[in-house]
C-alpha cells in the first residue's frame, strides 16, 4: 500500500494505518492496504483463466499491472476505481460508457453522462440515472427510473451479481427519494438480496459489501458498516470508494490520524495511475477533517483547487458552502447556494450539508433553517429529518424535535439514533416541571422530585455567581431559559446527550440544555452520589459561555472557563497528572490541545486536556487579568481564530505565551510541593547521582534530607516508605513525619488523611482546629463522598457552630441525596440549628427514599403539629 511513497511519507503512512486500526501489509510483490484476501490470490492464480479474464480479474481486486492498462476499457476501469477522475483514460472512446458515465457524475458533469449512456437499459444504467437525476435534484425522474428498476427487480430470476448489487443501489437512492409510502426502502429486502450476493453467488464480488457498509452506515451501525468497509478492502485494497467512505467515518468520529492515513492512501491510489496527480477523494477527507477541527479558513483553502478544478462537483460545492456558512461568510454561502440551485434546482445537498455542520458548531437557528430547508426539498431522504431531531433535541426544542423524529422513524425505521431519541422525547414530554426565574427542571415523576425541587434555589445562585460580573464571571445571561433535564439513568442521559447509550461523563451542556444522571443509585447509574450543584455549575458555565460567543470558542477555552468557575481547589490527582506531563515534556501543544477532548490517543489525555486548559486558563487571568477571557471571548464571537484572538486581546503571540505559561506552571507545581525549589535537584536527579557516584544501593533519605531539609519529593518519598513498611497504617511516632509531608506538600491528601484517622483513635476532640482543617481540605476536594462533610458537621455542632454545621450537611445531602443517614443527620442538626423547615423537608424526603420505615411519617407529623402549633 505505501511501497510507491518515499520512504518518510511510507513510514508516517504505515504508522497513521496502524493506528487506524488497519493491518499494513510489508511491501512485497504487491501494493497493498491491508491484507489482501487469500481466496483473492487463489482466484487470480486459477489455471482455467485466459490472459483477458485473468486481467480483468487483477483490475476488478485493485492488483492490476502496467501492461494491464494498455487496455483501454482495463484502464478506464482502474482509473474509476482508484478515484482519479480526472484520467484521460476515463475519456477515451474506447473506454466502458458505464464507467465513462459514472466519473462524470462524479466529476458534476452528469447531463453528458446521460447523453453518453442514453441508449443503456441495464441495471448500472439505470442507477447512474437515478444517481445523477437525484444530484440535479429531478426527483420526478428519479422516481420514473426506479419505478422501472423495481418492477424489474421484481421479475428478475437473475444470478448476475452485479445487477443483483445495482438493484438494491437503486433500492437505497429510490428509498431516500421517493420514500417508503410508495413502497420502497424495504431495508430486510436490501440486506437479503446484498446476502444472496455475498453468501451464494459471488463471495468476491466487493461492490456487494461496499454497498451492505453503506447501507449499515446510514442505520448508524457504525461497528458492522465498519467491519463491511474492511472487508471490502481486502478483496479490493484499490477500492477509492472503500477508503473514501471509511475515511468519512473516522472524520464524523474525530479520529483525525486515521483520516489522514485513508487520504495518504487515496492520493497513493491516484498517484500509481497518474504520478503526481491528488485524489478529489483524499481532498475532500482533508477539508471535512478541518472543519471538523474548527478550521474553516484552512477547509475552505484545501477544497477550492478541487472546484476550481471541477466546478460542478456537487459534494464539493455542497461542502464549501457550508464551510462559508460555519464561517459567517453570507456572500459566498448566498453565491453558492444560487450555484447549486442553477445547476441542481430543488436539490437538498447544499441546504443539508450546510446544516449539519452548523449543527456540528452548535449554530442552532441557522442549522435549523437549513435542515428545514432539506427537509421540504427531499421529504422522503430519513438524514435530514434525523439531522433536525437530533439538533432540536440539543437546543431544547422538543415539539420541533419530537415532529422530525416520527418522520425520519416512519421514514427509516432502523436507525438506532432516531429510535433512541424519539423514545426519549417522548418521554421527556411526560416528565414533571420544577420551574425558576432563569431554569426549567424537568424530573420523571418519583423519588427524583426531591432533588429537582433541592435544585430550584441551588440553580439560581449558581446562575448569579456565573452569569455576574464579580470575582471572574462571564458578565452575561442567555436570552432563555436553561432546560436542565435529570435523567433517571445513565443510559438515557447519554441518548439525551448523543441519541447513543454510551457516553463517558455523568451531566453535559448542549447550551440550551443541560443533562445530568440522576445521583440516586439504581441498576442503571453510575454513581451513587455525586457533587451535582459543582457539576451543574460547570455545565452552566458552557451554557452561559457558549451564549456569550454564539457557539464559536475553542473546545480547550471552554472547559478550561467551566474547570476554573467551579470554584473547587485543585485536587491532588490533577496536579500531580500536570507535574508529571510538564517534567516529561507531555502537555498538548497548544494548537493540539482541543484534540485531547475529542480524539484522546492516550487513556489519560481526556484528563489531561481539562486539567492543562484549566491550568493555562488560571495563567491568562493572573498573567493578563480577569477581564482577559472575557474579550478573548467577544473576540473568538467576531471569528477570531485562536491565534488571532491571542495577538488582538492578550498583545501577545501564541509562541510566546505558551512559553509563559511552561515557565508559570513550573512554579506552580513548586508551589504544590509537587517539584522543589529551582535549583534543587528532584529526587531523580539525586538517585542518579548517588549510583554515578558508584553505589549501588539505594540512597539514604534521612541523610539526603539533612542535605535538603524541605525537599518535598525527599519528605514524601520517607513517609510513603514507612507507611508501606506498617501496610499502610499510621503509627502515633509517624505524626511528626505526616505533619511534615502535610506542610510541605499541600496539594497532597494522603497525610492529611493519615492524620485524620490518627486522631480518630481517641475520638476527634472538636477544638483541635488542625484536625478540622485536614477535613476541609479532603471535604473541599471530595466530589463523589459525603463523609468528609458529614463529619465536620457533627464537630462543628459538638462546637456549637450551628451555621458551619447546616452548612456542612446540607453539603453532605447535595453529594448523596439519597442517602437516608445522611439526611437524618442534616434533619437532626438543622432542627437543633433553629431551622424547624428545613428539617421537615428533610424528613420529608425521606418519607419518598425509605417509604417503608414509618418513623419517618411518624416524625414528620410531629414536625407538623410542632409548627402548625
Amino acid at each position: 500500500m505505501v511501497r510507491n511513497l518515499p520512504q518518510k511519507l511510507r513510514t508516517a503512512a504505515a504508522c497513521l494505518l496502524a493506528a487506524a486500526g488497519i493491518a499494513v501489509a510489508q511491501p512485497q510483490d504487491r501494493d497493498e492496504g491491508i491484507t489482501l484476501s487469500p481466496a483473492v490470490d487463489r482466484a487470480l492464480a486459477a489455471s482455467y483463466l485466459t490472459d483477458e479474464e485473468r486481467r480483468d480479474l487483477r483490475v476488478f481486486h485493485g492488483q492490476w499491472t502496467g501492461a494491464d492498462l494498455a487496455d483501454p476499457t482495463a484502464a478506464a476501469k482502474a482509473a474509476l476505481f482508484a478515484g482519479d477522475l480526472s484520467s484521460p483514460a476515463l475519456d477515451d472512446p474506447a473506454a466502458n460508457p458505464l464507467d465513462r458515465a459514472e466519473a462524470m457524475i462524479l466529476r458534476g458533469d452528469i447531463r453528458d453522462a446521460f447523453e453518453l449512456i442514453a441508449d443503456d437499459e441495464s441495471m448500472r444504467a439505470l442507477r447512474l440515472r437515478a444517481q445523477g437525476s437525484e444530484l440535479l435534484g429531478d426527483l420526478d425522474a428519479v422516481r420514473t427510473i426506479t419505478d422501472t428498476a423495481t418492477t424489474r427487480l421484481a421479475r428478475l430470476q437473475s444470478n448476475d451479481a452485479e445487477t443483483l448489487t445495482e438493484g438494491v443501489r437503486l433500492l437505497i437512492i429510490r428509498a431516500r427519494t421517493v420514500g417508503v409510502e410508495q413502497g420502497a426502502g424495504d431495508y430486510e429486502l436490501m440486506a437479503q438480496l446484498l446476502a444472496t450476493v455475498r453468501d451464494g453467488l459471488d463471495r468476491l464480488y466487493w461492490p456487494a459489501r461496499l454497498a451492505e457498509a453503506k447501507l449499515l452506515d446510514s442505520r448508524d451501525n457504525r461497528p458492522q458498516a465498519r467491519e463491511a468497509l474492511l472487508e471490502t478492502l481486502s478483496l479490493n485494497p484499490g477500492s477509492a470508494e472503500a477508503w473514501f467512505t471509511l475515511g468519512e467515518a473516522h472524520v464524523h468520529g474525530f479520529n483525525f490520524d486515521a483520516a489522514e492515513a485513508v487520504a495518504i492512501e487515496l492520493d497513493r491510489l491516484t498517484d500509481r495511475m497518474r504520478p503526481g496527480a491528488a485524489s478529489p477523494y483524499a481532498t475532500l477527507i482533508r477539508s471535512r477533517a478541518l472543519l471538523r477541527q474548527k478550521e474553516p479558513r484552512r477547509a475552505a483553502e484545501m477544497l477550492d483547487p478541487l472546484l476550481a478544478e471541477h466546478p460542478t462537483m456537487r459534494e464539493a460545492l455542497a461542502l464549501r458552502t457550508a464551510i462559508a456558512a460555519v464561517y459567517r461568510d453570507t456572500e459566498t454561502e448566498t453565491d453558492l447556494l444560487a450555484t447549486l440551485e442553477e445547476l441542481s434546482p430543488g436539490s437538498a445537498l447544499g441546504h443539508y450539508e450546510a446544516g449539519v455542520q452548523l449543527a456540528d458548531w452548535r449554530q442552532y437557528a441557522s442549522a435549523m433553517a437549513h435542515l428545514t430547508e432539506a427537509t421540504k426539498r427531499q421529504p422522503a431522504w430519513p438524514e435530514p429529518w434525523i439531522e433536525l431531531g437530533l439538533l432540536a433535541m440539543q437546543a431544547a426544542e422538543d415539539e420541533t424535535s419530537i415532529a422530525a423524529l416520527q418522520r425520519a422513524t416512519q421514514l427509516d425505521p432502523f436507525n438506532i439514533r432516531a429510535k433512541n431519541t424519539l423514545r426519549l422525547a417522548t418521554e421527556l414530554a411526560t416528565y414533571e416541571r420544577e420551574e425558576t426565574e432563569h431554569f426549567t427542571i424537568r424530573y420523571r415523576t418519583g423519588p427524583d422530585a426531591i432533588l429537582a425541587k433541592e435544585m430550584a434555589p441551588i440553580m439560581e445562585r449558581i446562575h448569579a455567581r456565573v452569569a455576574g460580573a464579580e470575582n471572574n464571571g462571564l458578565n452575561h445571561e442567555p436570552d432563555r431559559k436553561t432546560v436542565i433535564d435529570l435523567m433517571p439513568s445513565h443510559a438515557w442521559f447519554a441518548v439525551r446527550i448523543t441519541g447513543m447509550p454510551d457516553i463517558f461523563t455523568i451531566a453535559a451542556s448542549t447550551g440550551p440544555a443541560i443533562a445530568m444522571e440522576t445521583p440516586r443509585p439504581n441498576p442503571g447509574s453510575t454513581h451513587r452520589g455525586y457533587d451535582w450543584p459543582r457539576v451543574l455549575q460547570h455545565e452552566y458555565v458552557h451554557t452561559v459561555g457558549l451564549s456569550r460567543t454564539k457557539n464559536r470558542v475553542p473546545h480547550w477555552f471552554t472547559e478550561a472557563q467551566a474547570v476554573f468557575l467551579e470554584d473547587g481547589p485543585w485536587d491532588e490527582s490533577r496536579a500531580r497528572m500536570l507535574t508529571v506531563a510538564l517534567e516529561t515534556d507531555e502537555l498538548f501543544p497548544l494548537d493540539d490541545l482541543s484534540l485531547g477532548f475529542i480524539r484522546p490517543r492516550r487513556p489519560g489525555d481526556r484528563s489531561l486536556a481539562y486539567a492543562q486548559s484549566a491550568w493555562l486558563y488560571e495563567f491568562i487571568v493572573e498573567r493578563f487579568g480577569s477581564q482577559a477571557p472575557i474579550d478573548l471571548m467577544d473576540a473568538y464571537a467576531q471569528g477570531q481564530t485562536q491565534r488571532e484572538a491571542f495577538t488582538s486581546v492578550l498583545n501577545v503571540d501564541q509562541d510566546d505565551l505558551e512559553a509563559g505559561f511552561l515557565t508559570w506552571a513550573a512554579d506552580q507545581a513548586r508551589e504544590w510541593g509537587l517539584l522543589p525549589e529551582a535549583g534543587v535537584p528532584t529526587i531523580e536527579q539525586l538517585a542518579q547521582q548517588y549510583q554515578d557516584e558508584g553505589n549501588d544501593d539505594a540512597p539514604d533519605l534521612l541523610a539526603l534530607l539533612e542535605t535538603y531539609p524541605d525537599h518535598p519529593q525527599l519528605i514524601e518519598k520517607l513517609a510513603r516508605d514507612r507507611l508501606e513498611a506498617n501496610n499502610g497504617r499510621p503509627t502515633p511516632e509517624m505524626e511528626p513525619l505526616l505533619t511534615r509531608w502535610a506542610n510541605a506538600v499541600p496539594v497532597a491528601d494522603e497525610p492529611r488523611r493519615m492524620l485524620v484517622l490518627l486522631a480518630r483513635e481517641d475520638g476527634i476532640d472538636p477544638t483541635d482546629s488542625t484536625t478540622i482543617g485536614y477535613l476541609e481540605h479532603l471535604d473541599a476536594r471530595a466530589q463523589y463522598t459525603g463523609a468528609y462533610a458529614a463529619e465536620l458537621a457533627r464537630l462543628y455542632m459538638a462546637r456549637d457552630e450551628a451555621g458551619k454545621a447546616l452548612a456542612k450537611a446540607q453539603r453532605a445531602v447535595n453529594i448523596e441525596p439519597f442517602d437516608a443517614p445522611t439526611r437524618e443527620l442534616a434533619a437532626t442538626i438543622a432542627w437543633r440549628a433553629g431551622e424547624f423547615q428545613i428539617a421537615r423537608d428533610y424528613v420529608e424526603a425521606l418519607t419518598i427514599i425509605e417509604p417503608d420505615r414509618e418513623i419517618h411519617q411518624q416524625r414528620l407529623d410531629a414536625m407538623d403539629q410542632r409548627l402548625n402549633r
